[in-house]
């Protein structure tokens, strides 16, 4: 706290705190301008965070002369932070200085701030990560919550630096908590370079102000100037700085090389204007000479804020009362004895803070003021330290006596200041009532036994709510048929008998009572009290008509009688508003023409939309909308066409046919498809509801493996190393979704391809086909192992996808051997295809496919028959003829024993063939 005056405030000094109580700051004294601090600790209490925030006030009390005086009241709110869970948090802050360079091997200081914003410690070690400078340590130890570091780091300039015209860096700092690192976020610092010609002359000015904060005329504002030769040649002196507010300031008669530095400083002192306005703001620039010319810096801006205290006081006094029943004027007796008395009133409005106030204006309940008076300056302005001063005087009536003879027994009157800076501040002052004669008001007689006594009627009626809803009288009416049960009461207050007494009320039709207090002769006797009850019961309408006014059922009774006219006393009983619908969409048909599933284009999903109003007022404009189906409805709006009205439930219904597109792209890749219904109204936010459906994808992919040519550039057998077989690879989508990441593998070859790739690159599309080629060379090892001993080359193509599981498709060749060959073979299809001695031997090879059925029109021919191959003997054509006709009767019964009609005949007749040719070419 702060003396802001211009005495001593003697102490002890002492704050008031709203909860903490009294906090002791100093037995001393404070003399003016003098400050002092003291700190006081609270416990948080599980009630302040259910509360969300604390608040507190407090002010600081002490003595001058024989007054207490009483400082401005401040108060403090401090925030929950509501979280289910510790969570760890750290902030980082980054600044650059300076923020320009001019020259390779300038030094740029980096500064780090980091804070744990969290509500658990940051385990050290706390470190920063810059893209820059790498990693920089800013402490070993643990950051509490709250709690900041602060580090810096260096950076060179390079000549790279200067080209490029800026450095950009970013940091970031890590902490751990438990096991687990806490990153903060990332700041950006730049810096950006001076480029200029070989000789260049720059000079940087940087200002800054201390205090920063003002809040007394007379205070001294310390600026500090800072003056860099950013350029690469001598700044010629004199130095000087051209301040907007102190004109030159001179730093040095001297020059300044490249990089080099001057600070300078000036005072300025606070004017009560820099007080008004809140701020002082002044720029600064820097001048020196190169060669002939005048070096001009950049200009540089600070500002410095006023801590304004506007700050007033009104007191209002009674200064005198002229009575009416007594022969000397202005007697003050301080009360009120007649109507016809006058009031005299001073009030006195002073500035106490330290700022000047404008457009002061003085408001009174009751009387027209004159003034004011201005102790300072009669310029409309209320200046620190000043009083203004106001009078009025009030003639009191017979209406004033018994309207506050009903209330308390005072006439109270109040005075209301208010100004630009302030909101209005009031005092009021109350004189008695005390009726010159009359003994039963039971006032003072005023000392003067001869007054003539005055007759004074007067009532008061009182209306209570006894329950609401059977919640007792705090409760609130919630919906249509709530009972509301009402009190009222009727009190002679005046110093007549009161007659032909009536009491109306604005909702209750039929009012049980009176109860009479003395005597029950229908008349109200002075003091006597009557008794009314009554119940209402609240309606739709009240509900619908009061929540959209102030929420609030209102009832009011009045009371008459013959001596008086109307008086009224009103109660209210708020409505507790609830405005809420609801929202639910649901599936009530799936293909229901087909098999119930939806898995084809065309398939129907049938939804349901269902909007209950569930809170006590009707809705309006109730809209819903489904940006994927038409609806229809609604159904159920049977009371009010075009009003949802409580409890009442309105259904909508509209289908959805599945697309092509919802197969094929897998519904967006998650394989529902999800609709989203919203309902809007007049009164409430928007509500959604969504639903999925699963889509059942068919995916397939078949692949299929052929031989295209055995040794077409010599005799068409495998017989010898070095014959190629030609394989062609097909691969198919045979299902309704797209197939991606396609791959063929095949361990012995190097495929080619794939053709037909025709609709989406690198998508294999429902019904297409791909195709891959490769060669195979024969090598000695097939000849000599006889193909690992079965007599066949065996190879295998595998198709993969990122949908489905691998496929894979096999393919055999058949090896001929020659004679020696075979025998060193021992193979036992030439036992099975031959008679083993002076015959050829033929034999054959059945090319196998995936599981699954593929097309492939240019091939068909070839993959569609068996490929047989015969690998001749020396013997002639006759001989090997006969053999032949034994071999492909042997065949035959064989065949016919494993149950594979066909494959015999055309096994013979194709080695048949092949034997004839082959002793042909011999």
């Amino acid at each position: 706290m702060t003396n802001y005056g211009n005495v001593n405030i003697t102490g002890p000094i002492t704050v008031t705190d709203s909860i903490l109580g009294t906090v002791n700051m100093t037995s001393g004294d404070l003399i003016p301008g003098q400050s002092v601090i003291g700190t006081a600790n609270y416990t948080i209490t599980q009630a302040d965070l259910d509360a969300g925030s604390v608040t507190n006030a407090a002010y600081a009390t002490g003595t001058f002369g024989n007054n207490t005086i009483t400082s401005n009241t401040d108060n403090a709110t401090v925030t929950a932070v509501h979280c289910p869970c510790a969570f760890p948090a750290l902030i980082i802050g980054k600044s650059a200085s300076p923020t320009i360079y001019s020259t390779v091997g300038q030094i740029i200081t980096y500064t780090y701030n980091v804070t744990n914003y969290g509500n658990v410690n940051i385990t050290g070690p706390i470190t920063v990560t810059d893209s820059i400078l790498g990693t920089v340590n800013m402490t070993s130890g643990d950051l509490i919550p709250g709690q900041s570091v602060i580090g810096t780091a260096n950076y060179t300039i390079t000549q790279a630096d200067l080209d490029a015209g800026s450095v950009t860096n970013a940091a970031y700092a890590t902490g751990t908590f438990g096991n687990n690192t806490t990153t903060s976020n990332t700041d950006n610092a730049t810096v950006t370079a001076v480029q200029g010609p070989s000789e260049f002359p720059v000079l940087i000015i940087g200002k800054s102000a201390s205090p920063t904060i003002y809040s007394t005329v007379g205070q001294i504002i310390t600026y500090t100037y800072n003056v860099t030769n950013y350029g690469n040649v001598n700044i010629t002196g004199p130095i000087t700085v051209t301040d907007s507010i102190l004109g030159t300031v001179n730093m040095t008669s001297g020059d300044l090389i490249p990089g080099q530095s001057i600070t300078g400083t000036a005072n300025y002192t606070i004017t009560q204007a820099d007080l008004d306005a809140g701020s002082v703001t002044n720029a600064a620039y820097a001048t020196g000479t190169f060669g002939n010319n005048t070096i001009t810096s950049n200009t540089d801006n600070v500002t410095v804020t006023a801590i304004q205290y506007p700050d007033y006081t009104i007191d209002k006094t009674v200064i005198g009362i002229e009575s009416q029943l007594y022969s000397t004027s202005n007697l003050f007796e301080g009360k009120v004895t007649a109507p016809g008395d006058i009031i005299n009133y001073q009030i006195n409005v002073t500035n106490t803070g330290n700022v000047n106030l404008t457009n002061v204006i003085l408001n009174d309940s009751l009387i027209t003021l004159t003034g004011p008076t201005e102790s300072l300056n009669a310029d409309g302005v209320l200046e620190v330290g000043e009083t203004w001063t106001y009078t009025g005087a009030y003639t009191v009536t017979l209406e004033e006596i018994i309207i506050n003879l009903r209330g308390d027994g005072f006439i109270n009157n109040t005075a209301t200041v208010d100004c630009d800076q302030l909101g209005p501040e009031s005092d009021s002052v109350k004189v008695p009532i005390e009726l010159s004669s009359g003994g039963d008001t039971g006032g003072d007689t005023g000392g003067d036994t001869g007054d003539v006594p005055i007759e004074v009627p007067d009532c008061i009626i009182e209306k209570i709510v006894t329950d609401v809803a059977g919640n007792g009288p705090a409760g609130t009416v919630t919906e249509a048929g709530d009972t509301i049960c009402y009190l009222i009461t009727v009190t002679n207050t005046g110093n007549v008998h009161l007659t032909n007494v009536i009491v109306t009320d604005s909702l209750i039709e039929s009012i049980n009572g009176p109860s009479e207090s003395l005597i029950s002769d229908g008349v109200l006797e002075i003091r006597e009290t009557w008794v009314y009850t009554g119940i209402y019961t609240a309606t739709q309408a009240d509900i619908d008509c009061n929540c959209e006014g102030d929420r609030f059922i209102e009832n009011t009774a009045t009371v008459a009688s013959d001596q008086l006219g109307p008086r009224s006393d009103s109660v209210e009983v708020p409505i507790e508003e609830i405005r809420d619908y609801c929202i639910y969409k649901s599936i009530i048909g799936v293909d229901q023409a087909g098999d119930c599933i939806l898995n084809e284009p065309g398939d129907i999903i049938e939804y349901q939309i269902v909007v209950t109003n569930s809170g006590n007022t009707d809705l309006s404009g109730v809209s819903v909308s489904d940006p994927m189906i038409t609806l229809t409805g609604p159904a159920g709006d049977d009371i009010d066409p075009g009003v949802l009205n409580p409890g009442e439930v309105w259904k909508f219904c509209g289908n959805y046919m599945v697309t092509e597109e919802d197969i094929n792209s897998n519904v967006g890749g998650d394989g529902y498809i999800v609709n989203t219904a919203t309902v809007s109204c007049n009164e409430l936010p928007v509500e959604t509801c969504s639903i999925k459906q699963p889509v059942a994808q068919k995916m397939d992919l078949c692949i299929y493996k052929s031989i295209i040519g055995v040794d077409n550039a010599g005799d068409c057998i495998i017989n010898k190393p070095g014959d190629i077989i030609e394989y062609q690879v097909a691969v198919k989508n045979e299902g309704r979704v797209d197939l991606t990441g396609i791959s063929v593998s095949d361990p012995m070859i190097t495929l080619t391809g794939p053709a037909g790739d025709d609709i989406d690159p690198g998508v294999l599309n429902p019904g297409e086909t791909w195709k891959f080629c490769g060669n195979y060379t024969v090598t000695q090892a097939d000849i000599t192992n006889n193909g690992g001993g079965d007599g066949f080359i065996d190879n295998t193509a595998t198709v993969s996808c990122n949908e489905l599981p691998d496929e894979s498709s096999s393919v055999k060749q058949l090896i001929v051997l020659s004679s020696a060959d075979s025998d060193s073979s021992s193979d036992t299809r030439s036992t099975q295809h031959g008679s083993g001695g002076s015959g050829g031997t033929g034999s054959a090879s059945v090319i196998s496919e995936s599981s699954k059925n593929i097309e492939v029109n240019e091939n068909i021919e070839k993959e569609a028959v068996t490929e047989i191959q015969t690998e001749p003997d020396t013997e002639d054509v006759g001989q090997n003829t006969g053999n032949i006709s034994v071999n492909v009767e042997e065949e035959t019964k064989q065949e016919e024993n494993a149950k594979a009609p066909g494959f015999e005949v055309v096994y013979g007749t194709l080695g048949l063939l092949a034997i004839y040719m082959c002793k042909r070419r011999q």
